[in-house]
């Protein structure tokens, strides 16, 4: 049996511009011990992620493996590992699972599925074919939450004893709250001194349920006035979002800037961090938002929806507030509740507490360590 550093690659199934799952990837590849492992990443496409990954020194190979067509690229993939002695694949959602099984049938490989969302699809046919073909061929299932792992026993393609859960996690010492840091971001937002900042982020997708925030804005607006919200991000959504502004009149002060690359220094400037996650029949759904996670490790509370893993990392009171979801009156009240209350910096040391204790990169790339470590070295 080979001796560290063990071979592994890393792989996803898709690399969008941004998203909680790429920015996990790079920060998993980044903190795995490289005295116990030889971390190699494969990818789809390129994108920001991929850049990261290479700048700490890791090599990537972009090699398509997202689609059914994509089988012709096989043989390369197989190469990759009979070339690199790999002995573990830690592939990201079902598509890179799918191929990482196959791989499994024809190299003494160990493969360790991580699962970053709720498939509506998985009960379905195929679908369900696949994901038990690949519970066939793979050593773990690893969940970002518990209602991740719920889901997937649920649909019956996976057995609870190839299930760990292992939640998100974040650089917490990138995200530190300094007071100089949130001076300087709330300048270059634009945010007053006598503002209170209301922020929200993430892909402009039904799931995340902006459009509800936006919905809220005028009740926000009509009893805390000194509010400003701020919802970062892109996507489909964007014309839906801006000619609801319109309608409701909130343009002063419901602003849309795009894509934030620096999200650290938004995450600075605000007083309050919102996502108000939805359950839509027929889309994903909420794993464990990583952006909760950064947004709490900056002593920010949030204010989410009681679903999917928002429960598993917001506790009512202690570090924020969760509310319904799909109530635009709800989320106002949770929002001027916490800028209205004169208690809001215990609740911020909490969330700083949350993060520092539960989600730290340090922590949860130890977790993985370990895992990878003994199926590696259960093999002969």
């Amino acid at each position: 049996m080979n001796k560290p550093p063990y071979p592994i690659v890393v792989m996803m199934s898709d690399v969008k511009p941004f998203g909680g799952a790429e920015n996990f990837v790079q920060l998993l590849v980044r903190y795995l011990d490289p005295g116990l492992f030889s971390r190699r990443v494969i990818v789809p496409r390129e994108g920001a992620m991929v850049d990261r990954i290479r700048e700490a020194g890791v090599p990537v190979d972009v090699l398509s493996l997202a689609s059914a067509g994509d089988i012709r690229n096989f043989p390369r993939f197989l190469h990759i590992l009979q070339s690199g002695r790999v002995r573990l694949i830690n592939a990201h959602g079902v598509r890179a699972g799918l191929y990482s099984a196959l791989a499994r049938k024809r190299l003494p490989v160990k493969v360790v599925v991580t699962e970053h969302n709720l498939q509506e699809w998985r009960g379905r046919y195929w679908p369900s074919k696949i994901d038990r073909f690949i519970a066939r061929n793979n050593d773990k299932r690893v969940t970002v939450s518990q209602a991740v792992a719920d889901a997937m026993l649920a649909s019956g393609v996976c057995s609870p004893d190839l299930i760990q859960v292992i939640h998100v996690a974040v650089e917490a010492g990138r995200h530190r709250p300094d007071a100089a840091r949130r001076e300087a971001a709330r300048r270059a937002f634009g945010i007053g001194d006598d503002e209170l900042a209301v922020v929200a982020a993430g892909r402009f997708h039904r799931m995340k349920g902006f459009i509800h925030l936006i919905d809220a804005a005028p009740q926000i607006l009509q009893r805390v006035p000194r509010a400003r919200i701020i919802i970062a991000g892109d996507g489909e959504e964007m014309t839906a979002f801006r000619k609801r502004i319109d309608e409701l009149r909130v343009g002063e002060r419901v602003v849309l800037p795009g894509f934030i690359k620096n999200m650290p220094e938004l995450l600075a400037a605000a007083d309050v961090f919102v996502l108000p996650s939805v359950e839509v029949e027929g889309s994903p759904r909420e794993g464990l938002p990583m952006v909760i996670a950064e947004a709490l490790a900056t002593g920010c509370p949030v204010v989410t929806t009681a679903v999917s893993g928002n429960k598993e990392i917001v506790r009512d009171g202690y570090n924020g507030l969760l509310v319904a979801q799909q109530d635009a009156g709800a989320l106002a009240d949770g929002i001027t509740r916490i800028l209205t209350d004169p208690d809001r910096k215990r609740m911020g040391e909490n969330a700083r507490r949350t993060v520092e204790e539960r989600f730290s990169i340090e922590g949860v790339a130890a977790q993985y360590a370990d895992l990878f470590r003994r199926l590696i070295e259960q093999q002969r």
